[in-house]
């Protein structure tokens, strides 16, 4: 179990480190299309294809940073393994602003 966390807290260190150098081109390829998002307001978000999710999460990292965001963190892991190469997560993301905490889970 400790190694599927390692690999867990690698993948989302990677991913973390991704999204905030704002390469979305990258970022999207993280998700398979379509991508739904739940937002934090509660309404459903759907991007259909990679692209469309890539010029979303550019405009949410413009928005971000135009509200003080500094960087993309994690904590709190669950891992749950799925067969041989599969796992379940369950973790804390949490972004930073200067005045305030933005969390979500995932």
């Amino acid at each position: 179990m400790d190694g599927l966390l390692v690999q867990a807290e690698q993948f989302f260190t990677h991913y973390g480190s991704i999204f905030d150098k704002g390469d979305m081109l990258v970022f999207s390829k993280f998700f398979t299309e379509p991508y739904i998002s739940l937002r934090p307001d509660g309404t459903i978000e759907s991007m259909p294809t990679n692209e469309s999710a890539k010029v979303c999460f550019e405009s949410e990292l413009s928005r971000w940073t135009d509200e003080g965001y500094k960087r993309f963190l994690t904590k709190d892991y669950d891992i749950s393994p799925i067969g041989r190469n599969s796992m379940l997560g369950h973790l804390l993301i949490i972004q930073r602003c200067p005045s305030n905490f933005v969390m979500g889970n995932a």
